[in-house]
């Protein structure tokens, strides 16, 4: 583990409900999905879920519909997809949307 994948873990902890979010992202973004642990990124976004704030965009959502679509769970990974293309913010719904029409041709 690296000790940027250590520090990342440890903010998954932080009262800070915004720290926590974005690292429980950059942690599955950038190291469990790239080294194919879409479980163990699944069960930290997922355990994070709960306490992501509507500030937040729906980017847990979003990057679940990643994991299953890399896990091709793609019935899993519409419906993260849907709720994420419901975000309040541009990218997230434009990600969304690409991902959707991505596994669309699946």
């Amino acid at each position: 583990m690296t000790d940027k994948e250590h520090e990342l873990r440890m903010n998954l902890r932080n009262e800070d409900s915004a720290i926590a979010v974005a690292s429980a992202v950059s942690l599955a973004k950038d190291h469990l999905i790239p080294s194919g642990r879409h479980l163990e990124a699944e069960s930290v976004l997922l355990d994070t879920l709960g306490i992501q704030g509507i500030n937040s965009g729906f980017i847990i959502q979003l990057t679940l519909g990643e994991v299953y679509t890399g896990m091709k769970e793609f019935a899993r990974a519409r419906r993260f997809l849907n709720w994420a293309g419901e975000s309040s913010k541009e990218e997230i719904r434009r990600e969304a949307e690409r991902l959707l029409q991505e596994i669309s041709e699946e």
